[in-house]
């Protein structure tokens, strides 16, 4: 079994990667585009403004982690509460895709990343329990 300090420890990674993804929108926005696969003219300033507020949400549920660290019953919590905003994104994200909008590259990369979130994120609030 795990000790508390080991899934403190994942929970702290997690917290950290949710922290990155939340930043980069933010800071990072053309190169975050870049590397999804969105071309220039999908990079507007409306798309960036989208990715920011998206930025800040991530932002919001990773300091709700690192919050709760020290706490084991609020940090389950924290962490369940990660995995349907990682759902909802994989739904959002399975639009594009269904209705062929073109950006059908970007949305499957998101769409791992989304669901990649739900299971990391239940596993981990069920290993805080």
């Amino acid at each position: 079994l795990l000790s508390a300090m080991s899934v403190t420890l994942f929970a702290a990674l997690l917290g950290i990667v949710r922290l990155v993804i939340g930043l980069m929108p933010i800071f990072a926005f053309g190169k975050m585009t870049a590397l999804a696969g969105f071309s220039r003219e999908q990079s507007t300033p409306t798309a960036q403004l989208f990715a920011r507020l998206f930025g800040n949400r991530d932002l919001g549920v990773a300091f709700l982690v690192f919050a709760t660290l020290c706490n084991p019953q609020l940090l389950s919590f924290a962490l369940f509460i990660n995995a349907p905003h990682d759902a909802l994104d994989a739904c959002a994200c399975a639009v594009p895709l269904l209705q062929k909008q073109g950006i059908s590259r970007p949305a499957a990369i998101f769409l791992a990343f989304a669901l990649t979130g739900v299971v990391v994120f239940t596993l981990a609030g069920w290993l805080a329990r």
